[in-house]
């Protein structure tokens, strides 16, 4: 007992005893001996030794955002390792310029302790903005993140423009559009839509105006491309598809208001809504996406174009 780091007393007479050996440092190999005291003096056990486990930084993963709002969002993580130690502390940074931690962050919520999945309410968002969300834990080592950030763009506020910028593939050509936005109740309750066709300029004034600036772009019934008539051209001027299923409904994968506005939910017409036009130089387009006056509504990222207009 005199080179001992410290001992435990536990008890006297004979038989079995347990000791809760305290104060170890991690990762060190420590020896330990079993002792008993009489009136003759102090007897020794065999030797055996241990090595303390080493505490890390805990592991934790940043989970998918969802129900963005203007202003908020729900977020989360899991906290898959506590690294030999109590995680005290767990929840969610963000920032809006990439790799968040506390010391970076404009916010950050804690989520209780301990490992296992954990949500987390995000708010006082800015709208509009994009913004980086990693996960947290700490414990007795210090504090640990998820290695990649995840990151979402808060809505942009009923009223305000949608500034877009497409680039040319599934659309006809490159072109930012300020998409405005207007809150109306249309389809029975109030969902905030962008009032002019994608791809248009500004809100169709007739039905006769085939401009793009007004009309816009066009698509094929349940087809992803976009295409721009000027009444003499059509771009892209690629192979024509005549062979269109008209016994079915838009599937949610070919949406073009999800596809360009970058948003997820669906813009479907429903087999009831397929219409056909004529257009300039004979040419026939069969069952398109043509929405005038008010095209996609736009609301907790759902859309749908309930407005048509037949030519």
């Amino acid at each position: 007992m005199q080179n001992c780091i410290n001992f435990t007393t536990n008890g006297n007479g004979t038989g079995s005893f347990s000791s809760n050996i305290t104060g170890l440092s991690d990762g060190v190999t420590y020896y330990v001996k079993a002792y008993a005291t009489n009136v003759k003096g102090t007897g020794y056990g065999i030797q055996v030794n241990f090595t303390s486990l080493a505490i890390t930084l805990p592991t934790v993963n940043t989970t998918a955002i969802t129900n963005p709002t203007t202003n908020s969002a729900t977020g989360g993580g899991n906290v898959t390792d506590a690294g030999n130690a109590t995680v005290t502390a767990r929840g969610v940074c963000w920032n809006t310029s990439g790799n968040p931690t506390l010391q970076n962050c404009i916010n950050f919520t804690t989520n209780g302790q301990g490992t296992g999945p954990f949500t987390s309410n995000i708010t006082g968002l800015s709208p509009s903005t994009t913004h980086f969300i990693r996960a947290y834990a700490t414990n007795s080592e210090g504090t640990a993140y998820d290695t990649d950030d995840v990151s979402f763009t808060t809505l942009t506020p009923c009223g305000a423009t949608l500034s877009i910028t497409h680039t040319a593939g599934t659309v006809p050509v490159n072109k930012t559009v300020n998409y405005g936005t207007v809150e109306t109740n249309l389809t029975g309750s109030n969902k905030c839509w962008i009032t002019q066709n994608l791809g248009a300029d500004h809100q169709a004034i007739a039905a006769t105006d085939a401009t793009e600036a007004s009309a816009g772009w066009y698509w094929q019934f349940n087809r992803t491309q976009g295409f721009k008539h000027d009444g003499t051209t059509r771009t892209p001027n690629t192979t024509w598809i005549y062979s269109i299923n008209e016994n079915s409904d838009w599937l949610p994968i070919n949406d073009p208001c999800s596809l360009l506005l970058g948003m997820n939910g669906a813009c479907l017409p429903k087999q009831s809504g397929k219409m056909k036009m004529s257009m300039a130089a004979g040419t026939t387009l069969t069952k398109l996406f043509l929405c005038l006056k008010i095209t996609c509504c736009w609301l907790n990222f759902q859309y749908r174009c309930d407005t048509w207009q037949t030519r």
